[in-house]
């Protein structure tokens, strides 16, 4: 069955079944090559500002910032997770509130997003994969997933009004490869690391990574 969609849903629930999986695409439709110079720049500038929304999504969650997080939300949202359906800010912060506390030091990853916006350049769709690692009582592991997230031009700004986050796969990380020792043959030009531009070295152990 192809995936293709040419007309937009109005929510979640008018989105293909098979749409709905592990693994969502959904593709954006043609081109409108013969749109005009002003409608063409107007829909790469929607796009723009949906993925900073969806960059601020991961941003804030990591940074454990719910005020910032809760900006991309419109009040009548609706968040659905494996924990069950949360409907309006006040539910969706609870949830986000609750994950927050339980884990330590996070990462979220967002790729090969699509996104598909009406004619109108009021509503719009983004898909893509989602993948964090996170540390929980000390046990850092990963999760796997796929998210969709509609989203609204209200007021000049574009909302989340629905989102939908499934988890296919958690995993863990076992214990590191042993390293043989290699003889130092670095030449630094000075003793300043990367912790000593962070403002809690607590959350990295120094000297340990280069990148």
């Amino acid at each position: 069955m192809s995936n293709d969609i040419t007309e937009l849903p109005a929510n979640l629930h008018q989105l293909p079944r098979t749409l709905l999986g592990f693994h969502v695409q959904l593709a954006s439709r043609p081109t409108e090559r013969d749109a005009s110079l002003e409608a063409r720049v107007a829909r790469i500038e929607a796009r723009h500002e949906i993925q900073r929304v969806l960059n601020l999504y991961a941003y804030a969650y990591d940074a454990g910032d719910i005020e910032r997080m809760m900006t991309i939300y419109s009040a009548d949202c609706v968040l659905v997770n494996g924990g069950g359906t949360f409907e309006g800010l006040d539910a969706i912060r609870s949830n986000y509130e609750q994950a927050i506390l339980e884990r330590g030091l996070a990462f979220h990853h967002l790729s090969d997003p699509e996104i598909a916006i009406d004619d109108e350049i009021e509503s719009a769709w983004a898909t893509g994969y989602l993948h964090n690692l996170a540390v929980r009582d000390g046990n850092p592991g990963g999760t796997m997933a796929s998210c969709v997230f509609h989203l609204r031009s209200i007021d000049g700004a574009w909302k989340v009004v629905e989102c939908r986050i499934a988890v296919s796969e958690q995993h863990s990380f076992g214990p590191p490869y042993p390293r043989k020792h290699v003889p130092s043959v670095l030449r630094p030009t000075g003793a300043e690391t990367t912790a000593d531009l962070l403002d809690d070295v607590s959350i990295i152990k120094k000297g340990t990574a280069r990148s």
